[in-house]
């Protein structure tokens, strides 16, 4: 089962005039230094996820259970079937249709974009995963 609607923000505003928070610094205004301030697009996200809420099961921490779905918290508005990856037939009709100019490709990735593996992105970050959220990705991927 999938919840379609999901919604993503950036927690600290960035150049790009996105974000829920004010974090300290992002300003050269002195005095956002050092403060923290969260913005009306946090307190109206804040609104909609309390006049939302379906019920305290959508918390991750008991959904962690390989077995959790989504209607064990809430009935579903409609069933869903499970679906796998189109065939590469499938794709190439696809293509075909949308007049695409190029064959469908399943055997090489693309190239890297410029600039990707430069820098902080150079090296993949290390880090500790919490063992709730390993045994919960684990129900979705192959872990050894």
């Amino acid at each position: 089962e999938i919840v379609s609607g999901a919604v993503a923000f950036e927690f600290s505003m960035e150049d790009n005039q996105y974000g829920l928070a004010l974090t300290p610094g992002f300003t050269s205004d002195p005095n956002n230094d050092g403060k923290f301030y969260y913005l009306d697009a946090y307190y109206a996200l804040q609104k909609q996820f309390t006049k939302y809420s379906v019920s305290s099961e959508w918390d991750g921490a008991k959904a962690s259970d390989c077995a959790w779905t989504p209607s064990k918290a809430a009935k579903l508005a409609k069933s869903h079937k499970s679906v796998g990856c189109p065939n590469k037939k499938e794709v190439a009709k696809l293509f075909d249709a949308k007049g695409l100019p190029v064959a469908p490709n399943w055997d090489t990735l693309p190239p890297t974009p410029k600039g990707a593996d430069q820098d902080l992105l150079e090296h993949c970050p290390v880090y500790e995963v919490a063992p709730e959220l390993a045994k919960e990705g684990c129900c979705h991927y192959s872990c050894k």
